[in-house]
């Protein structure tokens, strides 16, 4: 069963199973440029990153539990850097996945709180992404912006 849904032009998430991740080559004509591997037990998708030549980003972690921040780093940065498609996966697409999605839109492109959750949260599925994950993922996106502000006052300070 076919579980992807494309969220932007550019930007996938959402499956359930190895076979759906053995899958995705292509977005359209383009092949993948990143795979960001989310998955918390066993699924491995490098091999299909290996196969289109992609970037592969691997950190772990559980549903329910806070993201790494180095694993939103690392997304954003791959993100910013590609033109090509960018894969985000978990197991059941309803927490982890789009919760990176919604803290890379976030920063990436200046979404609102409502316009991110609006283009990453699956329909029928209201109690998604799960409070822990969605609030890691906002707190990284206000230290973010943060971070951003005060790097641009301070090279406006420097003149540059």
């Amino acid at each position: 069963r076919d579980r992807f849904h494309q969220v932007v032009d550019g930007w996938i998430h959402h499956t359930s199973t190895e076979v759906d991740i053995a899958r995705p080559r292509r977005v359209g004509a383009e092949l993948l440029a990143v795979i960001v591997d989310a998955y918390g037990v066993s699924i491995d998708s490098r091999k299909v990153a290996e196969e289109v030549g992609a970037l592969y980003i691997r950190r772990p972690f559980y549903d329910g539990s806070p993201i790494p921040h180095i694993l939103l780093e690392a997304t954003l940065e791959a993100w910013r850097a590609v033109t090509r498609p960018v894969l985000v996966h978990c197991q059941a697409g309803l927490s982890r996945s789009p919760s990176i999605a919604y803290a890379v839109l976030r920063v990436g492109e200046g979404l609102s709180h409502e316009q991110a959750l609006s283009r990453v949260s699956t329909p029928g599925f209201a109690e998604y992404p799960r409070a822990v994950t969605l609030a890691s993922a906002r707190k990284w996106v206000h230290e973010e912006r943060r971070r951003e502000s005060l790097a641009k006052d301070d090279r406006r300070r420097r003149g540059s």
